[in-house]
């Protein structure tokens, strides 16, 4: 069921250390069952980090190790999860850009 949802335009910004983000939901906790993750278009195989929620956090936390692998330009999406009531989920594009360095 579409609700308006439209992905924001932004880019990510890697630098040489670890990827620490840290997102307030302004609507309160999200539903339990909600997960997020980034997924970098990463060939030949997308490269995923997924996120950890807390209430109302949605937090990243990768390694310098992992961060250098994503190269200047690498288009992501970094999407949400909601739960559905069929068990499923509502899959939404939240931001979608590019990795600068």
């Amino acid at each position: 069921m579409p609700i308006g949802w439209r992905a924001i335009q932004d880019d990510i910004y890697l630098s040489r250390g670890d990827f620490v983000v840290v997102r307030t939901h302004p609507g309160g906790p999200l539903p339990p069952g909600t997960t997020a993750e980034i997924v970098w278009d990463t060939s030949p195989t997308p490269t995923t980090w997924t996120a950890t929620i807390d209430g109302d956090e949605v937090s990243w936390l990768e390694q310098q190790a992992a961060v250098a692998e994503i190269d200047a330009g690498t288009p992501f999406t970094k999407w949400i999860h909601y739960p559905n009531p069929d068990g499923g989920f509502f899959d939404y594009e939240w931001v979608k850009g590019v990795a600068r360095r």
